[in-house]
């Protein structure tokens, strides 16, 4: 990944050398240089990349699979339960839930797009999309009684959407962004602290979440 990022570095550079220096009606179209030469490049290294770190992590991926579709057969708030969420972040009713609807749903259909795309920028706007959503249906549902701003309160969600979500290789995807966000050279502060929690959140349902604690 830091070669890949590296590599980037080094055109979009060489591009602002001999296109932008001392041109000031080349100004907009650089700053647009970078993310054109990332999309680029992982639109064909996406494919080995992912073969990279699927090799660190193919195992606990199947297995975190294989659990979180375990988990996904108990209905909803009785998950939210096992998972200790308090009774106000559990954004369904019995009577909502018996009718199909599945809380926090926008946010676990945003989250199921990560893997849908090779772009690194494309998954942390689908991550950014989910938490922004998950905690505007919590102001919703409680017509604005409440908020989910509480890291411990985050928490159980973060774990109930990764187990809802479908992904085909969760912790791989998680481990790839962490990667590109220690070496990107922007300012990520947000994107780190959510993929950081979405990390601990799979590794939470890989290590300590077990089926034995299913009634």
């Amino acid at each position: 990944m830091k070669e890949v990022l590296d590599f980037t570095t080094s055109v979009v550079k060489s591009f602002h050398q001999q296109h932008n220096y001392g041109k000031s009606k080349n100004q907009d179209l650089m700053q647009h240089c970078r993310s054109s030469v990332e999309k680029y490049l992982f639109s064909i290294l996406h494919g080995l990349l992912l073969d990279i770190y699927l090799s660190k992590s193919t195992n606990d991926d199947r297995t975190l699979v294989q659990k979180a579709g375990q988990f996904r057969k108990i209905k909803g708030r009785e998950l939210m339960r096992l998972l200790e969420f308090k009774e106000k972040y559990m954004i369904v009713t019995e009577e909502e839930e018996e009718k199909g609807r599945v809380a926090y749903g926008n946010s676990i259909n945003l989250v199921n797009k990560v893997e849908d795309t090779p772009y690194p920028h494309e998954k942390l706007g689908f991550i950014m999309q989910m938490y922004a959503k998950m905690k505007t249906d919590v102001i919703d549902f409680s017509k604005g009684r409440f908020e989910l701003e509480a890291m411990d309160d985050q928490m159980p969600v973060f774990i109930y959407i990764m187990i809802m979500a479908k992904f085909v290789n969760p912790l791989t995807e998680m481990n790839m962004l962490l990667d590109y966000l220690r070496y990107e050279d922007k300012d990520y502060d947000t994107e780190q602290l959510l993929v950081t929690n979405l990390q601990a959140s799979l590794m939470y349902i890989l290590k300590e979440f077990n089926p034995e604690q299913v009634p």
